[in-house]
């Protein structure tokens, strides 16, 4: 059976009793072009139960992902060479088959500018670098539910 640690309650919940449908097996993206800190976004997603989470560097290679395969969620940084999380977020929300994506935004960046660019291009949650598990957890819970 699939299971997912519920937020707050110490116990692994069944993934059916989750508030929101999403399962274990259902694509997740993350794009960050500082390798490090995706691969640590993936390792932190596993430790939550996610077993299918791409991950690119580049925000054009991860549009063309998307308009590949539906996912249900996408963690994206903010700042990236190429194209930046911001343009990424408007290309998003600019396809009409991509724009109910659910799409988290993390930066280490606390500047006011950053963080209403963010909102004004239809970020679901804004997440500052370094978080950690629960953190991220619960900002997964906030776009879902």
């Amino acid at each position: 059976m699939s299971t997912f640690l519920a937020e707050g309650s110490g116990t692994n919940m069944p993934i059916q009793q989750w508030p929101f449908a999403i399962g274990q097996e259902d694509p997740v993206l993350v794009v960050d072009d500082q390798v490090v800190m995706g691969d640590l976004t993936r390792r932190l997603l596993a430790r939550l139960g996610f077993e299918n989470v791409e991950y690119t560097t580049d925000g054009y290679h991860a549009l063309a992902l998307l308009r590949d395969k539906k996912h249900k969620l996408v963690v994206s940084d903010l700042h990236m060479q190429a194209m930046g999380g911001i343009q990424f977020l408007r290309a998003v929300r600019a396809d009409d088959q991509l724009k109910g994506t659910p799409f988290i935004l993390m930066t280490g960046s606390v500047g006011i500018p950053d963080v209403f660019a963010a909102k004004y291009a239809g970020t679901d949650a804004y997440l500052l670098k370094p978080f950690t598990k629960d953190q991220l957890r619960a900002k997964i819970h906030e776009v879902l539910s």
